[in-house]
């Protein structure tokens, strides 16, 4: 993949994290403020640091969410981008899983 492909790619996981990001703010998740206004250029600049920590994962794999409710800290939300094109998740003690294709 080319530079140019490459930076695309981290634009349309940029725009999609700061999505799901809000959205889960929205539904009373601790999300930091700083996390929410991240710039393009600190979100780049963050992936490339967190791949170079874990062994060069993908960006995908950098760009995972795992956050809590403000008011119950037990109720998590695991969110991550495969490599793979489709990812299923099922159900598991009541609570339900989800999947977000990109």
């Amino acid at each position: 993949m080319n530079a140019d492909a490459q930076n695309q790619e981290l634009m349309r996981l940029y725009r999609i994290r700061k999505t799901v990001l809000k959205m889960l703010a929205k539904r009373g998740y601790n999300v930091l403020e700083q996390t929410l206004e991240a710039t393009f250029q600190s979100f780049s600049d963050d992936v490339a640091r967190i791949s170079l920590e874990n062994n060069n994962c993908t960006a995908r794999e950098a760009c995972t969410i795992n956050v809590g409710k403000i008011d119950d800290a037990s109720d998590v939300v695991f969110v991550f981008f495969s490599d793979d094109e489709k990812v299923r998740c099922g159900e598991k003690e009541g609570k339900s899983g989800g999947s977000l294709y990109t």
